[in-house]
């Protein structure tokens, strides 16, 4: 059995995913192999998942923003939710934290809204892809 997913080996979905693995492992036994086809928006990983076994052998991982978000965003996607996929469980909620470096002279979250406020371009930040909750978030 091979778990296709869009997320890079070692990032949070994949660490999670890979506890699925093993316990499907396990409980069917049949090796679950997690295949790791990061970038693209995850069309690189849905491009491997639709060339692969149609038999139950392959599945993906994705996360709402590949089911909900992608459909509204892009004019033409490789997938049609709908006819491609099947959802079969949720594997996680993932919180979601800000960050700034030791040094920083922002200890709180209303000192980073000041001055992202005050000094329009100055401070720079990091998100999973254009679109992303990650990103949605900060743009507020």
């Amino acid at each position: 059995m091979r778990i296709i997913t869009p997320f890079p080996a070692s990032s949070g979905p994949d660490a999670a995913l890979r506890l699925v693995a093993e316990r499907l492992t396990k409980k069917w036994s049949q090796t679950a192999v997690i295949d790791n086809k990061p970038g693209g928006n995850g069309f690189i990983a849905m491009s491997a998942f639709k060339q692969g076994a149609t038999d139950g052998h392959d599945l993906i991982q994705l996360d709402s923003n590949h089911i909900t978000r992608h459909p509204h965003t892009f004019n033409k996607l490789p997938y049609d939710v709908e006819r491609d996929l099947t959802p079969v469980r949720m594997l996680l909620r993932t919180p979601f934290f800000v960050a700034v470096g030791a040094g920083s002279p922002h200890k709180t979250l209303d000192d980073l809204i000041g001055t992202a406020k005050s000094q329009p371009g100055k401070l720079t930040y990091g998100s999973w892809f254009n679109g992303s909750p990650g990103h949605i978030g900060v743009l507020r």
